[in-house]
């Protein structure tokens, strides 16, 4: 009884494992619909049912138009989506003239439109495995809004006029623009990416909005292998307010006349060698300064990049430029003290400065103590010498400075200024050795 029971099942087992092979070996198991749909409709079918690329612009069909009926039955109505291979549904040259709704739908198979052409689609809260749409054309608009999908979202090489909606998209795997070109805004607001985004090559975009994106891998707008992004139209621009990205992968043209960098941070440069790729301190201040309104943020951001990456001189010179900027948008005691604080010890970065200052007081001093002919200050050492212990607050160098009382007073009014200078080129040098 033992041996019939194991010949039974392994006939059920082959039995129940045909289909999966069939599917796999160029068969297809569900014959299109001859009825409402057309020759190429019908091929595309069949060519996709045996798992095989749908390629119209290699066929014997002249007709390479595919209704927006037929691809929403394939794609989300059984019993067509359950005939699809796990290779999903590719197809190449094809043309759609209405447009194509996939709103809310669920494709968990791969699905590629390359090489076609479209007037609007919209993948408005859908869920897709990996979506590629490579060298296809949009004439109209693109809603990828809160789109999600669990790999990659493929689009190089693309000619959109009307822009893209990203905003609150979930992409999984990396998002690629690279060569893409698009009139309109790509709007990437609240965008999601688990890996990186390229944005490099030919690609050639007006605005770009980013706000508040999270991607976890690099912003890729150009390297030293490929070309950088370019940009069109009379005032193009990108907008990072907020966002956060790994490392920024770029060259120094690649980025547009007007940026917004408020919020913006960025673990590094993903640059070779770690170097500046050409960028000094003036290139990376000229960057900063396109973003507006002003904020010390990026300023700040910036600096801590460049001293992880060992380019603290480059750091200081970036934190220099913030003050300045913020110094020119000042007015009234805020700007003065600003001003100050520039002239005495260059906002803290120039510390040494202050002892010029000090030694210029303390040559002041020397000639107004002279001046007050005091018996205790006779010639011009004990001058100097009570002009630096004046002005050096708490250290007293002789004791018997403090019981000189001067009897004209106007130097006796200078000496009170004289300390309180002290005090303040103390207070200055202090911060600046604690704060920098």
């Amino acid at each position: 009884m033992k041996i019939p029971l194991i010949l039974i099942g392994l006939v059920l087992s082959l039995s129940l494992a045909q289909p999966s092979l069939a599917a796999h070996s160029g068969e297809c198991h569900l014959d299109p619909d001859t009825v409402t749909w057309t020759k190429t409709e019908q091929w595309v079918w069949t060519q996709t049912c045996q798992g095989r690329i749908a390629n119209i612009t290699t066929s014997d069909f002249k007709d390479n138009k595919l209704s927006a009926k037929f691809l929403q039955t394939i794609l989300l109505f059984e019993p067509w989506t359950k005939a699809i291979t796990r290779k999903g549904v590719r197809i190449r040259g094809a043309r759609t003239d209405e447009p194509l709704d996939l709103s809310n739908a669920t494709i968990k198979f791969p699905l590629v439109l390359v090489g076609s052409t479209f007037t609007d689609i919209s993948f408005q809260s859908a869920h897709l495995g990996k979506l590629t749409l490579s060298g296809s054309t949009v004439d109209g608009t693109l809603d990828m809004d809160r789109l999600t999908t669990a790999s990659s979202l493929i689009m190089r090489n693309m000619s959109m006029s009307k822009g893209i909606d990203l905003r609150g998209a979930n992409i999984g795997g990396q998002l690629t623009l690279s060569d893409s070109t698009v009139g309109g805004t790509v709007n990437m607001d609240k965008l999601k990416i688990d890996s990186s985004l390229f944005m490099r090559g030919k690609a050639s975009f007006s605005a770009v909005n980013l706000t508040a994106a999270q991607i976890g891998g690099g912003l890729h707008l150009g390297s030293s292998g490929s070309t950088s992004v370019m940009w069109s139209g009379d005032a193009p621009y990108i907008k990072l307010t907020n966002a956060r990205v790994g490392e920024i992968w770029d060259m120094p043209e690649a980025w547009p006349g007007k940026v917004t960098l408020h919020g913006f941070s960025y673990s590094g440069f993903g640059l070779e060698k770690k170097d500046m790729s050409g960028r000094d301190a003036d290139w990376l201040i000229a960057w900063l300064a396109k973003s507006r309104p002003f904020s010390p943020q990026p300023y700040e951001q910036l600096a801590k990049v460049l001293r992880v990456h060992g380019h603290a001189e480059e750091a200081n010179e970036v934190l220099y430029a913030k003050f300045e900027q913020q110094r020119e948008i000042s007015s009234g005691l805020a700007g003065f003290l600003l001003t100050l604080r520039k002239v005495v010890v260059g906002y803290g970065y120039h510390p040494y400065w202050a002892l010029g200052w000090l030694g210029g007081i303390i040559a002041l001093g020397t000639l107004f103590a002279q001046a007050s002919d005091h018996k205790n200050l006779p010639n011009v050492l004990e001058s100097l010498e009570y002009s630096a212990d004046m002005v050096v607050p708490i250290i007293k160098l002789r004791a018997k400075h403090s019981d000189i009382d001067h009897t004209n007073p106007k130097i006796r009014w200078y000496f009170y200024l004289h300390q309180l200078m002290g005090y303040f080129l103390a207070y200055y040098i202090i911060t600046a050795m604690t704060t920098t």
